[in-house]
């Protein structure tokens, strides 16, 4: 029995004995992530009475906080109003208006009508970005100053701060008379800083910043860049209105990155292990029936040199050689392209230049495999232009492999659509096509002497 399993036993076991002060104890020495793994398994029941017992020590929150989307809602929904209204309390701002999000909307909106305003105020102000945007990921709680303020004044604000949270920080904030953002300065250039130095002095003029209705993948993609543990969110006249940790966006950029390889495959973000059968099929079905178009497309063209297939039987040895190192080498160019465009590593402008880039390494790629294919071929049939006939085909399709890799994203992006939507099925589909007709249509122009 694993380690969760046995403390998922003593949790159940606790919970029917009603020892709720033993419970309480043993919940406290599990760190949330894995109270998280435990919690999905309970009960409605005993995940409430779980959830009860963490909100005495302050650590509810930050076990829902933890919890997969999928099983939030479900979970929250046996929350009773009076239990969620203390939650709430505990947790930062970011971490309350997500988990909001996951109770229905009239029920979020009679608890945020009982909250202390000044709180409720913090929680709604997130919660007027959309999803996705970087202001609806920011935390709301930071340290701000004036320039004039001493760096003995910032400190002695730093240690009264810390005494009523245990939120982490990283950076403060100098702000002008209107709130707009002048600088950062890190905790570590303060502690360096002379007592009676000015903030203005010691401040980052020129931090890096995203506004507010950016989009989390570009928050992410600064965060990725700098190496930022804090990223500053600004509105439209530069004042700060919050600032996301990195900690927080760390989930955000698996999930993008695990969206986008479901995406390539043509399959939904909502298609788990353990979604119900019908609705996998629903989400699956349409991208099915796309590949079996395809499917039939690739085998009109095979059936169009039927008879140089009966003449030299060989040619069916080597046709799925041919079309499987196209379709490689085109998920490898679709790969590299979807994660610049996911990283913002890749501007409109530089788009012919990536994609000429691409099809130069398959050009290359494509005549060394080519050649070495084709001096097999030759070794093992005895016929040089058996070999020939499939060197320039492997280097014809695995040319237009990396042009189909590399353009169909930049092509979905010019469109509005995602980069990586169905990706992976459209290259294997044309390099599966286009590589059986140059392979068999050269071989039909020299079928004479093969």
């Amino acid at each position: 029995m694993t380690l969760s399993n046995t403390k998922l036993e003593m949790i159940r076991r606790l919970i029917r004995r009603q020892l709720i002060g033993p419970l309480g104890k043993i919940l406290d020495t599990l760190k949330a992530a894995d109270l998280s793994e435990i919690m999905v398994k309970l009960t409605p029941e005993e995940q409430r009475i779980v959830l009860t017992t963490l909100h005495l020590s302050g650590k509810a929150g930050e076990l829902l906080a933890e919890l997969p989307e999928k099983n939030l809602r479900e979970i929250l929904g046996g929350v009773n109003d009076a239990l969620l209204h203390k939650i709430l309390t505990q947790v930062q701002a970011d971490d309350a208006a997500m988990l909001l999000e996951h109770v229905d909307r009239v029920r979020a909106f009679e608890v945020l009508e009982r909250l202390p305003s000044m709180i409720s105020e913090k929680i709604e102000e997130i919660m007027r970005y959309p999803h996705d945007t970087a202001g609806s990921m920011m935390n709301t709680g930071f340290l701000e100053f004036y320039e004039a303020t001493t760096a003995r004044e910032a400190l002695e604000s730093l240690r009264e701060y810390t005494r009523d949270t245990n939120d982490p920080i990283y950076s403060l904030y100098v702000m002008d008379e209107t709130h707009k953002l002048m600088g950062v300065i890190s905790i570590r250039a303060l502690a360096l800083a002379q007592p009676e130095d000015p903030l203005e002095e010691i401040m980052d003029r020129d931090p890096v910043v995203v506004d507010a209705f950016a989009s989390t993948e570009e928050a992410a993609r600064l965060i990725t860049k700098y190496d930022l543990v804090s990223l500053p969110v600004v509105d439209e006249s530069f004042a700060l209105v919050g600032i996301i940790m990195v900690d927080d966006m760390i989930d955000t950029i698996m999930e993008s990155m695990a969206d986008e390889a479901y995406l390539m495959q043509g399959v939904t973000e909502q298609d788990r292990l353990e979604t119900p059968v019908l609705r996998s099929v629903r989400s699956r079905l349409p991208w099915m029936a796309v590949n079996l178009l395809t499917a039939f497309v690739a085998s009109s063209v095979v059936g169009l040199f039927e008879k140089s297939i009966a003449q030299v039987v060989a040619l069916a040895t080597f046709m799925p050689i041919v079309a499987g190192l196209g379709g490689n080498t085109g998920t490898q160019s679709l790969a590299v392209t979807i994660r610049a465009l996911a990283l913002g590593e890749l501007e409109r402008a530089e788009a012919l230049r990536a994609v000429f880039r691409q099809v130069m390494v398959a050009i290359l790629i494509g005549s060394i495999i080519g050649v070495s294919t084709g001096l097999i071929a030759y070794g093992w049939r005895g016929s040089p232009v058996l070999g020939l006939v499939i060197a320039s085909s492997m280097l014809i399709n695995m040319t237009i492999a990396g042009l189909v890799g590399s353009g169909v994203p930049l092509l979905l992006k010019a469109v509005g659509q995602d980069p990586a939507m169905g990706g992976g099925v459209l290259v294997t589909a044309v390099t599966d096509s286009l590589g059986f007709l140059a392979f068999l249509g050269i071989a039909t122009m020299f079928i004479g002497y093969l």
